[in-house]
């Protein structure tokens, strides 16, 4: 009985001596669980107050996590007087941004040289301005239709030899054709004149003093007139 009643006061001086510790603790306060000696006198009421290890502590430097600014680096800072900063940076945002694929523009076509050899204007514009003269000079109303740099042999033999087109205005109806320019040198270059039809050349140059007209010796000359009409033409500009 009476190693019972010793043993109970040992315990209760204990608990005594422990809660007289932690009162001691609490009223230092967790200010000073900064200290190496606080901290292992007062492990758990260290711990309650947050504080870590003698490590951790005064480093002099607090960190904390960088904040999200729509993908831009982020610096964030904090030291003690008399230190340096420690800066922590956050990378680029690296999400490949949609890139559209550049649409390529049509290619243009390289523009048509007008050399006086190869026609460089719309068969449509030179037939326009063709028809334009014929009506200003005062072809046939009848003839009009034929003044195209496109007609066939068969269509001027028919105008001609059916009166659509007196002969009479055959100089007209060439001079018209050439818009007044002298084509002898393409008509040379494309072998009109060649050999026995160079006396062909007034036919291709009708503005010339001395054109023949429709003489029957000219006759030979009207095989050719679709490659007159082809210099004409690319006499346009």
């Amino acid at each position: 009985m009476l190693l019972l009643l010793r043993f109970g006061g040992f315990l209760l001086l204990l608990l005594q001596l422990e809660s007289v510790a932690t009162l001691s603790c609490e009223k230092a306060g967790c200010a000073y669980c900064r200290y190496g000696k606080m901290q292992q006198h007062c492990a758990a009421f260290c711990n309650s107050c947050g504080i870590g290890s003698v490590n951790s502590i005064n480093t002099g430097v607090r960190i904390t996590k960088p904040s999200v600014n729509q993908g831009r680096p982020v610096q964030t800072m904090s030291w003690n007087r008399g230190q340096e900063p420690n800066k922590y940076t956050r990378p680029y945002n690296t999400k490949s941004p949609n890139v559209k694929p550049a649409t390529r523009l049509p290619k243009t076509p390289p523009p048509r040289v007008c050399n006086g050899i190869t026609p460089c204007i719309p068969l449509e514009e030179a037939n326009r301005r063709y028809e334009d003269c014929c009506e200003e000079r005062g072809i046939k109303t009848a003839c009009i239709n034929y003044c195209r740099y496109d007609i066939s042999l068969e269509e001027a033999r028919f105008a001609f030899m059916h009166g659509k087109c007196p002969f009479r205005q055959l100089q007209t109806y060439l001079s018209c054709a050439a818009q007044g320019k002298d084509r002898r040198d393409c008509c040379r270059k494309k072998g009109i004149l060649n050999g026995s039809l160079a006396f062909c050349e007034y036919f291709c140059a009708p503005d010339l003093d001395g054109f023949p007209g429709a003489k029957p010796k000219y006759q030979p000359c009207a095989q050719k007139l679709m490659q007159m009409m082809n210099c004409f033409w690319a006499g346009l500009q």
